[in-house]
């Protein structure tokens, strides 16, 4: 008699795995330590003296494999070369010491080799700009590497596509891309713009966790997300189509009523939640006429905010995000994704420009709409109210910020774990500390006595003699 699955709830860890392979992006390469990626006072390494480690245990471990890379640095200086060259000949390396050989388990018996993994050599051939890539990094690598560890071209593109298709985001605390890495195990998850299971790192580390309750624990139908989902689901499928080569049939994509939301206009009447098709004459919710102006007013917001955010991709202007916040102000809806993403924008630019007010403004209504949008479980969300949770004791609303962190702990306790580093060095100290602010602002301090008080404390003392 066979034994009945077990269900599995939110939460639950149901892979865990090291990397096959994984670099550090070379913009943190002095702030990350190359092994286990923590910040903090690094030491260089002396030899390629490009690497760095944040003491002798990491450079230790790390030589196994640095060795061969700390040879071919040396030999190109001053020179460096492009990331995506230094993790394929870390790849390179690895397969040719034995990694063909090397399995990768997500079930007890089931397990992944690099060559399990998809190449789509066909794929790539007819993809030009990729094609273009390859011929690039294979000139690189011929300078790089030794001759006897260049692979010859048809080894290499396979092991391009491999990389291509398979290679993970490695994800710092606060959710910013520092480091790309290929995870063998992992590779057998699809992916979906509703995904009941989302990907988190702890250093090189990658642990997938449910976010959704299941019946059983089936692989083929365990999803997460490969891409931003706060996009139209056209953009989705063409950035899926041209990084993975397929198309997205799911639920999200095909459902019309979410991208009318996505892209919809505000009512120009104010406090009207009324959420304003392009094709609509009056505001379902107070009947107000919809203007040819107010058309031509949110076209041109619209136009102004996709340009304005493509130009503050590398940097964050405070000025330039109040002018867009309240320009888009009853033009764009609240739920329009645009306005989403300025108000993230606006966000982060508040924070840095220590502007709080602004800031927590900001932010409550970017996680409403972010939301709205993905599982309230999306990483993100916790990220975000763990921030406006730091936020708000600068305006002494302690009583705020403590429902923030809270509502942070409740999401990345299921999405990174209850004992996770960012439950433990993060969510946890940040509640203490703000629950003794908040005791100490309730504290009552006695007024300083009075002449009356004085005059009254002398009699007694006289009484009492």
């Amino acid at each position: 008699m066979s034994k009945k699955p077990e269900p599995l709830s939110k939460g639950a860890l149901i892979l865990q795995e090291k990397p096959f392979a994984y670099i550090v992006q070379s913009k943190f390469i002095k702030e990350r330590c190359d092994f286990c990626l923590s910040s903090g006072k690094l030491l260089k390494c002396s030899g390629c003296e490009f690497s760095h480690y944040c003491g002798v245990l990491c450079q230790r471990d790390a030589w196994a494999e640095h060795k061969y890379e700390c040879l071919c640095m040396k030999k190109i200086l001053p020179r460096t070369i492009p990331d995506a060259a230094r993790i394929m000949a870390k790849i390179i390396w690895k397969l040719q010491y034995g990694g063909y050989l090397q399995k990768f388990y997500y079930s007890r018996n089931g397990y992944r080799k690099f060559n399990d993994l998809m190449p789509h050599l066909e794929d790539i051939k007819w993809d030009e700009h990729r094609m273009d890539h390859v011929q690039t990094l294979y000139a690189v690598l011929k300078d790089y590497l030794a001759p006897e560890h260049l692979p010859n071209q048809s080894e290499f593109l396979g092991i391009y596509g491999r990389l291509c298709i398979n290679s993970f985001n490695i994800l710092d605390d606060d959710l910013n891309s520092i480091g790309t890495g290929i995870y063998l195990a992992s590779s057998i998850l699809d992916h979906s713009c509703k995904p009941n299971a989302v990907a988190t790192f702890e250093g090189p580390q990658l642990s997938i966790r449910l976010i959704e309750d299941i019946p059983e624990l089936k692989w083929e139908d365990i999803r997460i997300s490969y891409i931003e989902l706060l996009d139209l689901p056209e953009t989705r499928r063409e950035q899926l189509r041209k990084c993975y080569y397929f198309d997205c049939e799911c639920e999200r994509c095909k459902d019309e009523k979410e991208r009318a939301t996505m892209v919809a206009m505000a009512c120009p009447k104010e406090n009207c939640d009324g959420q304003i098709d392009v094709l609509d004459e009056k505001c379902k919710e107070c009947s107000t006429e919809i203007k040819e102006e107010h058309r031509q007013n949110f076209d041109d917001i619209l136009d102004m905010t996709k340009t304005l955010l493509a130009e503050m991709q590398e940097t964050r202007y405070i000025d330039m995000c109040r002018n867009l916040v309240k320009r888009q102000t009853n033009v764009l809806h609240e739920k329009n994704i645009w306005r989403l993403k300025t108000l993230d924008l606006a966000f982060e630019a508040a924070i840095d420009f220590e502007a709080w007010p602004e800031a927590v403004e900001y932010g409550k209504r970017f996680v409403k709409g972010l939301s709205h949008y993905t599982s309230s479980l999306n990483p993100l969300v916790g990220i975000d109210h763990l921030k406006l949770g730091k936020i708000y004791p600068h305006l002494n609303e302690f009583q705020t910020a403590i429902h923030h962190i809270r509502e942070a702990g409740d999401v990345l306790k299921i999405t990174h774990g209850d004992q996770s580093r960012l439950m433990r060095d993060f969510v946890r100290p940040l509640l203490r500390e703000t629950q003794i602010l908040l005791e100490e602002s309730q504290r009552v301090k006695l007024p300083p006595p009075t002449e009356d008080d004085e005059e009254a404390e002398e009699s007694g003392e006289q009484a009492t003699a």
